[in-house]
């Protein structure tokens, strides 16, 4: 059965590979290399550590723009500020994955490779009837890749058409001017911004092509350091889901024929070792994301808000706006479905542990047997959470909560929107 399942898993770490192929090249593009472990000097970190400097660039001209047009309306300046949260969630995001490489490379190749299946004990027992059992856990780990590509493509392909959008329209906008107006020719950024004057001074065929460079890096770091950072949860955490599945399967075949009779203690205690590594591994998972996803939440919160917001007072004027919120929506919103629809998984799995340990037949068995099976039915108790430090955990129930906060905001923006508009009516009058 050992040998069985190494062939197994060995084939599929090819398809495994696959998967991730886009979201290594993506994250190369953003200067982390999860392919191997690095040390901090490495020459790839350069690009993170100039995209990290440019975007704090970006976020000054995204502040000075917004403090000389906060009397405006919020549609001028709203592409700005999302832009300028999203360097903010970008920026930390790219210096934790510099900081904690090592870890992130760690825990994606124990992923990658199933090496917590592959170095289980437990397999190696003699069985009578084994094919059941194999062919379950196959399919446990073919459904949790399938599931891994289908978020990962999503997520991909959204937040490129956003920032494709961005950079395609702002250079078509270019080059009409260029040809148009060549001597009256004022560069269009991404989104609007403006440089310390500093900046401006200099020959005009440097400053305006630098000026476009820096606003389309920011886009490129606000979406591809989303998709890099994001990705690498979602392939943790579904595949730590399918871990747990997978040892309630071993749990509930634990008095079945195919165990012998003589063997099963030492089978349940290799199943104790195997959720022992589970839980080492979520803990590596947790500890890498928990202070970030609180960061997170906060801005993608106000970020879901504005977007609403300025879709609700302004889809009637531009036809673009409406494909650019839409393309936005999708992807801010997928990326919050996937944190907490991921965490909810995680929570689902590892609440039905202590049922399973509780279903088998222990009953009929040793009284070592039945003091295993107490012992982790109260060990299993505690559901594991992907966590936003110590304030909240990623699940459904944190999704709705984000989704009914914002619409209060929404409401009551509105609302006082509306009242100001009957003010000034009926002082008009």
């Amino acid at each position: 059965m050992a040998a069985n399942l190494r062939e197994e898993l060995e084939r599929s770490r090819l398809s495994h590979q696959k998967i991730l192929k886009p979201l290594k090249v993506i994250s190369l593009a953003v200067g982390v290399d999860i392919r191997q472990p690095t040390r901090f000097w490495n020459p790839v970190k350069i690009l993170a550590i100039a995209l990290i400097v440019n975007g704090f660039v970006g976020f000054i001209a995204d502040y000075n723009f917004i403090r000389n047009n906060l009397n405006e309306s919020i549609n001028v300046y709203a592409d700005s500020l999302l832009i300028s949260m999203q360097i903010i969630i970008s920026n930390i995001k790219l210096i934790h994955l510099i900081l904690k490489q090592h870890e992130f490379y760690k825990v994606i190749k124990m992923a990658e490779n199933s090496e917590i299946l592959l170095n289980l004990r437990e397999f190696e027992l003699t069985t009578n009837e084994h094919k059941n059992l194999m062919q379950k856990i196959k399919d446990i780990l073919k459904e949790s890749w399938q599931d891994i590509h289908r978020q990962l493509s999503f997520f991909i392909y959204s937040c490129c058409a956003i920032v494709g959008w961005y950079w395609i329209v702002a250079l078509a906008q270019n080059i009409h001017d260029l040809y148009k107006r060549s001597e009256h020719f004022t560069v269009t950024t991404t989104h609007p911004v403006k440089y310390p004057v500093w900046i401006n001074k200099g020959p005009k065929f440097i400053i305006d092509p630098l000026q476009y460079i820096n606003s389309a890096a920011c886009n490129h770091i606000s979406g591809f350091g989303a998709v890099c950072y994001d990705g690498i949860y979602v392939v943790l955490v579904v595949h730590c889901a399918a871990l747990v599945h997978v040892l309630r399967v071993l749990v509930e075949h634990s008095t079945t024929n195919e165990i012998p009779q003589a063997r099963r203690v030492q089978y349940l205690l290799g199943c104790i070792r195997f959720y022992q590594k589970i839980f080492e591994f979520y803990s590596s998972i947790d500890g890498l994301f928990r202070i970030v996803n609180l960061i997170q939440y906060c801005i993608n919160a106000i970020i879901l808000c504005m977007i609403i917001f300025q879709a609700s007072i302004g889809l009637e004027a531009e036809a673009s706006l409406v494909v650019k919120m839409f393309l936005y929506l999708l992807a801010i919103g997928f990326q919050n479905i996937m944190y907490c629809y991921n965490g909810e998984k995680l929570i689902t799995q590892s609440n039905s542990l202590p049922i399973a340990w509780y279903s088998c037949c222990w009953y009929n068995e040793s009284a070592e047997f039945k003091f295993l099976v107490r012992m982790m039915i109260l060990r299993t108790n505690r559901a594991l959470y992907m966590k936003m430090s110590d304030f909240s955990t990623m699940s459904l129930m944190t999704m709705l909560t984000v989704i009914i906060s914002d619409k209060l905001l929404l409401f009551f923006t509105l609302e006082k929107r509306q009242c100001g508009s009957m003010k000034a009516y009926a002082v008009q009058l």
